[in-house]
């Protein structure tokens, strides 16, 4: 049952922040990318295709890190 109930509280809390930090990205007080990713991290704790989606984009993003550090050198 508590793993029903954190799954559900972290989907509430997932989602809210994502839309707030959606919100966010056109209000200038908000800090829309920091609560999307905030919102992103708790959603991949209930979900595997969330959790699969910000594995993805790690990789990617080392990938392309990883190429622009090899140009600076």
């Amino acid at each position: 049952m508590l793993n029903i109930a954190f799954r559900i509280g972290a989907l509430i809390v997932g989602t809210s922040l994502l839309l707030v930090g959606i919100v966010g990205i056109f209000v200038p007080i908000l800090q829309g990318f920091l609560l999307i990713a905030l919102g992103l991290s708790v959603l991949s704790m209930a979900s595997e295709r969330v959790a699969a989606f910000v594995e993805r984009q790690k990789t990617r993003a080392q990938g392309a890190w990883g190429r622009r550090v090899g140009q600076r050198e």
